[in-house]
């Protein structure tokens, strides 16, 4: 198994790419986030530890998940950078509900609206003690269409 690391950038600060306002934000442990991923010949695998002093997320319907405390995964296989969905782009999303209800939902697959719940293993878990959650995907390449590789963009 490969595994990379991939900046992410905190609500606050910016990049080229990234324009996120500060807001109420009060630092790191208010809204700060780290990727790791990783693939084998089945799965890529996909892990987002949040820092954030309140979790919140009362949403039960899992359509709606990114309305409130979520990661959203969006993959452009053909890298063409386009404002809307083309060719094999996906977008899916992880939530734990405020019931403790890890919510798993798919938007886009293959670039056509799907709106169906991720039929992918996902587990989601919260630690109140060090105020952080952990959102964890094996995402089957076949999901995808893709052969994962070093060296591979999308």
């Amino acid at each position: 198994m490969t595994v990379r690391d991939v900046v992410v950038v905190a609500a606050g600060e910016s990049d080229a790419r990234v324009q996120i306002k500060k807001g109420d934000w009060s630092g790191k442990e208010d809204g700060s986030a780290i990727f790791r991923g990783a693939w084998d010949d089945k799965n890529l695998y996909l892990c987002v530890e949040v820092s954030d002093d309140i979790h919140k997320n009362a949403l039960t319907k899992p359509a709606y998940l990114f309305t409130a405390d979520s990661v959203q995964f969006g993959f452009d296989l053909e890298m063409e950078a386009s404002r809307r969905f083309s060719g094999q782009d996906h977008v899916l999303g992880l939530a734990l509900s405020d019931a403790g209800a890890p919510l798993a939902f798919r938007w886009v697959e293959a670039s056509r609206y799907v709106m169906k719940p991720l039929e992918a293993e996902a587990k989601v878990a919260r630690n109140e003690t060090t105020k952080k959650t952990v959102y964890q995907l094996a995402l089957p390449h076949v999901y995808l269409g893709l052969k994962a590789a070093g060296g591979t963009k999308f």
